[in-house]
């Protein structure tokens, strides 16, 4: 195990100690028709809900989108990540680790990615190797959204809404391959309509200030509808906002109003240990948080 005097190095990857937990919690408005779909039956296409037959954002929906506009943001600020797709050859998990006297493969002259080491440090039990592995070949993205192998520090959960209304309307399909009017053409789509409101909820486990102040950033751009959730983003669909947002520190038995560094590359910020605001004044007051990710110097992932 790694030892109490290196676990603060490690935190943001550490899954077997919560030092810290944030839930965000917020109300989420459709600003415009919002779409997330479950397919279709006769030239339909539906809204998604649950079995009582309400609209719901599933918690894989924000996570997708959350990741997506933190690969903009990241590379804003000199801060490299990857997709997290299996497909994806700048993949974390898929890069080359050339340094293998410690990875017991079978086959030690085949190519060794980070993720048949990361494999076989677990099988071997050395938890040590595997964490250090870890929070230095993967990307900022990896460590908080999680990738093949490797369990989020962020749960997202599912948005159900409160208040809403359905509408429909015909649209003309596509085809994609050849750019032409589809077969069967005529659709009839579903949708959330505007001013509709969900529920939202996000837990953050040991994330450090400047990854806070990284969701944080993320979340704003979403909220001031540069970017869109869901499907029919070319039509206008999927712009939403964040109201009545709380963000609350659960579990830190701290000096009141200070929010401690979690690691080497962490600053301490003086804020209220929980921040609730309508709107626009809620990002205002967690400033501090995006000012720690804005001035952060990520040193991972570690190029070989």
């Amino acid at each position: 195990m790694i030892s109490n005097n290196n676990l603060k190095n490690y935190i943001i990857v550490i899954k077997n100690i919560i030092e810290r937990i944030v839930e965000f919690k917020a109300e989420v408005v459709a600003d415009s028709p919002l779409l997330i779909s479950e397919g279709g039956k006769d030239h339909v296409k539906e809204v998604m809900k649950n079995v009582d037959g309400v609209p719901i954002i599933p918690g894989s929906s924000w996570k997708g989108v959350f990741r997506s506009v933190g690969e903009i943001v990241a590379k804003e600020n000199d801060i490299n990540v990857c997709s997290g797709l299996t497909n994806d050859k700048d993949n974390c998990l898929k890069k080359e680790v050339k340094n293998t006297e410690k990875c017991k493969q079978k086959k030690p002259q085949t190519r060794l990615t980070v993720n048949d080491c990361l494999n076989d440090y677990l099988k071997s039990g050395d938890i040590e190797s595997a964490v250090k592995l870890v929070f230095e070949r993967t990307c900022l993205n990896c460590k908080i959204f999680g990738a093949q192998s490797i369990i989020a520090q962020t749960i997202f959960m599912d948005s159900l809404a409160k208040n809403y209304k359905l509408g429909t309307r015909p649209m003309i399909a596509i085809d994609r391959k050849t750019g032409s009017v589809s077969k069967n053409a005529l659709v009839t789509l579903e949708y959330v309509e505007p001013g509709s409101t969900f529920d939202f909820t996000l837990y953050t486990y040991n994330l450090p200030n400047y990854a806070l102040g990284y969701l944080l950033e993320i979340m704003e751009r979403i909220n001031n509808h540069m970017f869109q959730i869901g499907g029919n983003k070319s039509r206008g669909f999927g712009f939403i906002s964040f109201k009545n947002v709380t963000m609350t520190l659960k579990t830190e038995k701290l000096e009141k109003g200070t929010w401690k560094a979690l690691d080497n590359l962490d600053k301490d910020v003086i804020l209220d240990h929980q921040v609730a605001e309508k709107g626009e004044e809620f990002f205002k007051k967690v400033k501090p948080l995006k000012e720690v990710f804005k001035n952060v110097k990520i040193k991972f992932p570690e190029k070989y």
